[in-house]
């Protein structure tokens, strides 16, 4: 976040995306999700990356990154 946006997070954004990554994992190890989806097909199955993939995404559609000047 701080290497993208040149500042600290907020408390409340690290939260969010700190329950965002939570959750993506927990939707991917239990299969409710698909790994291949996020990663591609030739991808890893690894439920870590996808939920960091997910988190990165939402990351880059923030409204800070989208306008910075």
């Amino acid at each position: 976040y701080e290497a993208m946006l040149y500042k600290p997070i907020a408390p409340a954004k690290l939260a969010a995306l700190t329950t965002l990554y939570n959750q993506s994992l927990e939707s991917f190890s239990k299969g409710e999700s698909d790994v291949k989806e996020i990663l591609g097909k030739e991808g890893r199955n690894d439920p870590q990356m996808a939920a960091l993939t997910v988190v990165a995404n939402a990351m880059l559609n923030l409204d800070e990154w989208l306008n910075k000047s």
